[in-house]
């Protein structure tokens, strides 16, 4: 059971239809999204709590060790940023809230408390779909070359994989320690981090929106 702010609890495996019951009916957000929150969250710091029927996340910002607050919900949103703007300044806080949704931001009574703008640092996965799926002009030819390369080395064939399969998820790990050593990151701490998120992945319940591919040659896992 998440609590009411202002009190807060560690996110817990168990807070999975709670999150998804808050966030149901709304486009999806990475940072919104249990599964993200729940593999990410290495450090176990990640925490929750509910303010005016909204959920509100306490973050560790990725590039550092500071914590922020964030919230997902639409009425009176206005008041609920106010609340947790004046809360954050209160216990140490940078007084600005983040991650905040565009749904969120758009919401009627939210430039009133404060002032919104977008995050540049946050466009880098906004992509053209079509234009990644069909590869065509002088943009994407180091990509087409890369596509051709791998199938005359390999015969490549995609799969759906099971990730309650031991045996996948053992592919999934050596193929990640393969790739980080080819990259002169064994043992940094990000690579040890995004290991940790893997393994983390493989503790979810497996449900229908949860899909993962992988490209094999023979038997052998390639991406």
């Amino acid at each position: 059971m998440i609590p009411r702010f202002p009190r807060f609890k560690r996110l817990e495996l168990g807070d999975r239809s709670d999150i998804e019951a808050a966030t149901q009916g709304e486009p999806p957000y990475s940072d919104f999204n249990f599964v993200s929150l729940w593999c990410w969250d290495t450090e176990g710091v990640c925490e929750l709590s509910r303010l005016d029927g909204h959920l509100v996340i306490k973050f560790k910002s990725y590039g550092s060790d500071e914590p922020f607050l964030s919230f997902f919900g639409t009425g009176n949103a206005g008041r609920t940023a106010a609340t947790l703007i004046a809360f954050s300044a209160r216990h140490g806080m940078e007084p600005r809230l983040r991650l905040v949704p565009e749904t969120v931001a758009m919401a009627a009574g939210l430039s009133d408390a404060a002032t919104v703008t977008e995050d540049p640092a946050n466009f880098d996965y906004v992509l053209a779909v079509e234009d990644w799926a069909e590869l065509r002009g002088g943009k994407f030819r180091n990509k087409r070359n890369q596509i051709h390369g791998l199938l005359r080395r390999h015969e490549a064939t995609f799969r759906h994989l099971d990730l309650t399969s031991r045996q996948v998820q053992k592919e999934m790990v050596q193929l990640f320690l393969r790739w980080t050593a080819q990259r002169g990151r064994s043992g940094m701490e990000d690579a040890q981090n995004e290991l940790l998120a893997l393994r983390r992945v493989f503790a979810v319940e497996p449900r229908p929106d949860i899909v993962a591919f992988g490209v094999y040659d023979r038997g052998a896992l390639l991406g």
